[in-house]
Order: C-alpha cells, then sequence, then structure tokens
C-alpha cells in the first residue's frame, strides 16, 4: 500500500503557484490559468524504491482564504512557500506563512522548501536573495550555460573539461568540485548544475562557468600581458633564451644577482620590438599566462629599502588578446 503524503503549496497571489504545481505534475508550463480558490492533485511516486501517493494542495493566494490555509496547516506533512523573484512583498508573505506554519505545527520539526518563481524576470536583487537565504532555504537547483562557437568542441568526462579550438587544446580538472558538467554537440553548449546549494556555493557555478569561458577564448584568441621595466637608479638588462621558455634578469638595483624564470608549459615570453623596456608574455591558458607575469613580479620585488623612493621592478602594464576579433 503506498504511504500517503500531503503537500501545501502556499504563498501570496500571482506568485505562480499553479504554474509550479502543474509543471511538477504533466511537465508542461501553463502562461494563463483562472485562479481558483483551491486545487488539490494526485500523483503517485517512488521515494527509496517504495510507493508514496503525494496529495498536493494548491492554496489560493487571496487575503479571504487564509482561514482555509490555516485549516490544511495542521493536516499537511510538507509544505512548498513560493514567493516571486521579482517581488519583494511576496517574499515577506512566505516568511510570514512560514511563522504560521511553526505555530500550528507547535514547533514541531517538518519539511519546508522555498520556491523563487519567475527567476526568467529576475534582475539583480542582492536584498531579495540575502533574505530568502537568511530565513529560509539553500538554493534547491542553480544552473548556468555556456555557449559553445561554432569552431571550438568542448567534451567532459568525469568533471574533466577538454577544449579544442584553432590554437590548441586546454584540459581542466573540476573533480574537486561538486557541480555536474554536461556538455550537449548537438546544442553546443556546456551546462554546469549544482543542487542544494548555500548562497556562497551558488558563486562557485559562476566560477566555473568563467574558467571554461577563458579556456574557450584561449583556443579562439589567445592571451597576451605586456609588462614594464621600471628603473630609476640602475637599468634593468634582460636575456631571453631557449625561444622565449626562459628569462634572465640582470643588474636589478645593481646586484650582480642573476634572476631567472622558467616560463610554465605553454607560455612564451619575449622582447617588445616596438617599445622599450617592454615585454609580453603569450599562451593560451590564462591562470599559466598569469602565474608566469607573478614570478617575474615577485622576484623582482624591493626588499630591505624604502620603496617611496626605490620604486624599481616589473609590473603588468596591459592585458589583450593575440587574436583580436
Amino acid at each position: 500500500m503506498s504511504q500517503r503524503v500531503q503537500i501545501i503549496v502556499a504563498g501570496s497571489g500571482g506568485v505562480g503557484k499553479s504554474a509550479v504545481t502543474i509543471q511538477f505534475l504533466q511537465g508542461k508550463f501553463i502562461e494563463e490559468y483562472d485562479p481558483s480558490i483551491e486545487d488539490k492533485y494526485r500523483k503517485t511516486i517512488m521515494i527509496d524504491d517504495r510507493s508514496a501517493l503525494l496529495e498536493i494542495l494548491d492554496t489560493a493566494g487571496q487575503e479571504e482564504f487564509r482561514k482555509r490555509e490555516e485549516i490544511h496547516t495542521k493536516e499537511g506533512d510538507g509544505f512548498l512557500l513560493v514567493f516571486s523573484a521579482i517581488s519583494e512583498e511576496s517574499l515577506k508573505q512566505a516568511q510570514k506563512i512560514h511563522r504560521n506554519i511553526i505555530q500550528e505545527k507547535d514547533n514541531k520539526r517538518f519539511p519546508v522548501v522555498l520556491i523563487g518563481n519567475k527567476i526568467d524576470l529576475f534582475t539583480e536583487n542582492e536584498t531579495l536573495i540575502k533574505g530568502a537565504q537568511k530565513h529560509l532555504m539553500k538554493f534547491l537547483k542553480t544552473t548556468e550555460i555556456v555557449k559553445v562557437p561554432e569552431n571550438v568542441t568542448i567534451t567532459v568526462k568525469a568533471r574533466i573539461v577538454v577544449v579544442k579550438g584553432p590554437r590548441g587544446t586546454l584540459k581542466k580538472n573540476f573533480k574537486h568540485t561538486k557541480l555536474h558538467l554536461e556538455s550537449d554537440q548537438e546544442k553546443k553548449e556546456v551546462t554546469v548544475t549544482l543542487w542544494l546549494a548555500k548562497r556562497k556555493q551558488v558563486c562557485g557555478v559562476r566560477t566555473i562557468i568563467a574558467h571554461i569561458q577563458n579556456m574557450i577564448n584561449g583556443v579562439t584568441k589567445g592571451y597576451r600581458y605586456r609588462m614594464k621595466l621600471a628603473y630609476n637608479h640602475f637599468p634593468i638588462n634582460l636575456n631571453i633564451p631557449e625561444n622565449g621558455s626562459f628569462i634572465e634578469i640582470r643588474n636589478f638595483l645593481g646586484e650582480k644577482i642573476e634572476r631567472k624564470v622558467r616560463m610554465l608549459e605553454g607560455v612564451k615570453v619575449f622582447r617588445s620590438e616596438k617599445t622599450k623596456d617592454e615585454i609580453y608574455l603569450e599562451g593560451n591558458d590564462v591562470t599559466l599566462v598569469s602565474l608566469c607575469c607573478a614570478q617575474i613580479h615577485q622576484i623582482c620585488n624591493v626588499r630591505n629599502k624604502d620603496i617611496r623612493m626605490f620604486l624599481d621592478g616589473i609590473y603588468v602594464s596591459e592585458k589583450e588578446f593575440i587574436d583580436e576579433d
């Protein structure tokens, strides 16, 4: 015999409670419907290999039907509180309903899910997001999509992303994350999904998206970082042997120490032919290019001197793509 579970869908009027309910039951989204006092639906699902009969009560949002919601609150086994992502007032109303449920349930433990609807109409509202996080739930599902250009191929296997393009191939391992990555070759897009995340974890989704986008830019355009040699007391001498995979820095602050930096894999360093006292580093992986720049800057960092007078060093002056659109 199926276990009976009663779910109450509540929220203020016009937030899309019926649309969310029908989307779950029928797998389709309705754009127009007539508001009603309440609707009741039934659906049998499998939970942990056991059959369960869901009785979903779609309540009304109008004030005149609040008493009816209070009656059903005592009978509900779980609650879906719906608010509109474009209405801060609907979030406050959901919080009010949540407090009423706690009173009716006499502080007993019960499952509650907060649903932000109309997210496609959402404009960035940090106050609304923080309010939802502070009072209730985690983000149930967070999804971001990267569009893949026609001349680029991306494959994803076990959270290892391989990007192939006109300039070469880049590979990055994201196994340290708890994200789901999926590549659709037909739609030419990569989807990154995270379930049950907190606000800071949601930021990790956008970070992975930024990494993949940087990889796409790397195999199609490439990265170039320009660095300027700054000196006042002693001119800095450079030697770049081995076809740009190595750089030697001499006479920094008049010291006889020879500073050496070897470029990481895929990064080359060149002396500028047009501008005096300028070098540039090129590569497809923006992370490796920036790390090489950091190593050059750090090895020429002034120590044990007044930096207000000794401004000598090698600094990043400009960042650009090698192959501009």
